[in-house]
């Protein structure tokens, strides 16, 4: 019966220690400079607008943004950016990890402030959506993303008139984009070309739903009438509509 225990205890022992073995091999493998493994792919490699998005997307995002700083860095890399003092406007109003944003990618802005966070995710928006969607489908780059703002200091509208809800505007959590620049001029409007049978409604709806996969919840023209000419992109909430 003891040598049963001791046999037993050997096994686990050996099982315990090559899975210890097995486990720092792969990690030196990931962290190796030659690793064949693409960052997108690696866990040991921190978040970058232009790695291509993959199940570990999500989860590199949460602890970039955890960590002071990292949000403002790596947006810096894939837009114009310049970080400003957090603005208090009140208990509903305001704006941390606020930033100004001039320009997303290759597409430039009119200048607004956000969170860092929207400045972020709309440059991965730029980047794997909106920027491929253009060269796929009208064999040019985007110029220009126009938008109706992002803080706004005010409470939800509704079809029925104002909520007693704040807005996610009210501290710039969500931002309303109204149309594309393309590269020879080529404007793509919310309002003109919804409906449009042709690319720029394709390219429409390829923008919102692209829109979807990386934001919370976006809001669009087939919502309600209140939302005709722009998309509503949020970072809270849960939905394409």
């Amino acid at each position: 019966m003891a040598q049963s225990r001791l046999a037993k205890w050997l096994r686990r022992a050996v099982f315990v220690t090559v899975l210890g073995v097995c486990a720092l091999g792969v990690g030196q493998a990931l962290m190796h400079p030659d690793t064949p493994l693409p960052d997108a792919w690696n866990p040991t490699q921190p978040f970058a607008v232009a790695d291509d998005i993959t199940p570990l997307t999500d989860w590199k995002l949460r602890a970039l943004l955890a960590t002071p700083g990292a949000c403002v860095e790596a947006t810096s890399k894939a837009a114009d950016i310049a970080p400003r003092p957090p603005l208090e406007a009140g208990e509903q109003c305001f704006i941390r990890d606020r930033v100004r944003v001039a320009s997303v990618g290759s597409a430039d802005v009119r200048d607004f402030e956000t969170t860092c966070h929207i400045a972020l995710k709309l440059a991965l928006w730029e980047r794997h959506v909106l920027r491929p969607a253009a060269l796929e489908i009208f064999g040019q780059d985007l110029r220009e993303i126009r938008h109706f703002d992002s803080y706004n200091c005010r409470r939800i509208r509704t079809s029925r008139g104002v909520s007693d809800r704040w807005s996610t505007h009210a501290t710039a959590r969500a931002v309303d984009v109204s149309g594309f620049v393309l590269t020879d001029g080529t404007l793509i409007d919310l309002r003109q070309h919804w409906d449009d049978d042709g690319d720029r409604g394709v390219f429409l709806r390829r923008a919102q739903q692209g829109a979807c996969d990386i934001f919370g919840l976006v809001l669009g023209p087939e919502y309600n009438a209140l939302h005709a000419d722009h998309f509503h992109i949020q970072l809270d909430g849960q939905g394409c509509r």
